[in-house]
This record gives structure tokens, C-alpha cells and sequence, in this order.
């Protein structure tokens, strides 16, 4: 939101100087970010989104979907990440068990958990792999922040993206009804 005027003159030998040549004018925007998040049955937080009840050998969907929301005027455009607090899905009544996340295709693998990408809205946005994958397939969710969607390096307005989460228990996973994760969603602009 400044701004500037410049004007340059060249140096001709040791102790000469030209004249000032015309006025540059150059000014910087101010920047703006905005960013929103809500589930498919939620506005306000904090939010939960719950799995349901994950029976042995079958992969099961949340039955709600969180969308995050960014509008930015970067240059670069914005960001949305994702990571998980507890690698996976873990039970305190259970011993501390754990139902691991990774990328992976729940279908062929004896238990897992992770996030799906569902949907994007308002160009340019894009998910991204890990989680723009489709069926049984789920992206990590552990410590690491990853990217889950972004603009394409453009400028956006109300530029949203979706995921569902996924798990599966196998035969020897505990039964427990407080398998839980915590999870981080942050989006940045990149000027």
C-alpha cells in the first residue's frame, strides 16, 4: 500500500554526474489472506468429524467432510496443509494401541487410516499426492505437515478443498470406541 518515486542519474568518471532522469512511480499492494474451515455438519469450532464404527476387514468413511477455504492476492498464491497429531488413529482405553496411518490403498493392506481428498472449488485450485487419490486410497497423516491443496502459484478467491477421512481395523486390532486423532489444518499465502 506504499507508494514510491524514483529517479536515477548516471556517474560519468571520478567526479561527474549526470542529470536526474524522469520520475519512476512504482507502488506495492497490500496484501490480503484469508482463511476458513468447517465440516460438512459444523461452522462453528471446535470440529470433530467421526469415522463411525470400523469393522474388521472393511474400510470405513467419515461421514462428514472438512473443507478448508482461502482467498489471497499473493502472487504465488495460497497453501492448505494437513498433518496429524498422532500418526494414526490411537486408543487410551486400548493400551495406547494404534491404528498407523500411511499412504496407502485400504483395500489391500490389514488396517490403515488416512485423509481422501473429495473436492475443489474455485479456480485455480488443485489437490495434490498424496490425497488426490480416489477408492480406498488415503493419504499420511502423521507429524509432518504436507501439502494437501494449493492454487497453482495464482492469486485466489474462495478457493476451497475437501477430504474425508478413512480407516480400517484388521482381526487383531482392540476394540475401542475412542480411536482418535488430532488434526492440523493451516493455509498460507506464498507473496
Amino acid at each position: 500500500g506504499t507508494t514510491y518515486y524514483e529517479r536515477v542519474a548516471a556517474r560519468r568518471g571520478t567526479f561527474t554526474q549526470g542529470m536526474l532522469g524522469p520520475t519512476a512511480i512504482a507502488a506495492t499492494v497490500n496484501s490480503t489472506f484469508t482463511f476458513s474451515i468447517k465440516t460438512s455438519t459444523s461452522t462453528n469450532p471446535p470440529f470433530s468429524v467421526g469415522i463411525g464404527v470400523v469393522n474388521a476387514g472393511q474400510v470405513t468413511t467419515s461421514w462428514q467432510s472438512v473443507t478448508a477455504t482461502i482467498s489471497t492476492n499473493a502472487n504465488n498464491g495460497g497453501t492448505i496443509y494437513l498433518y496429524g497429531n498422532n500418526a494414526g488413529l490411537v486408543s487410551a482405553t486400548a493400551g495406547n494401541y494404534k491404528i498407523n496411518s500411511a499412504s496407502n490403498d485400504l483395500g489391500s493392506v490389514l488396517e490403515g487410516y488416512g485423509a481422501q481428498g473429495t473436492s475443489v472449488s474455485g479456480a485455480p485450485m488443485e489437490l495434490l499426492s498424496p490425497y488426490n487419490v480416489v477408492g480406498n486410497n488415503v493419504g499420511i497423516l502423521d507429524s509432518t505437515k504436507r501439502t494437501f491443496a494449493d492454487s497453482t502459484g495464482q492469486q485466489v478467491t474462495n478457493g476451497s478443498a475437501s477430504f474425508q477421512l478413512k480407516a480400517k481395523a484388521s482381526t487383531t486390532t482392540p476394540a475401542a470406541n475412542d480411536y482418535s486423532d488430532t488434526l492440523t489444518v493451516i493455509a498460507s499465502g506464498s507473496f
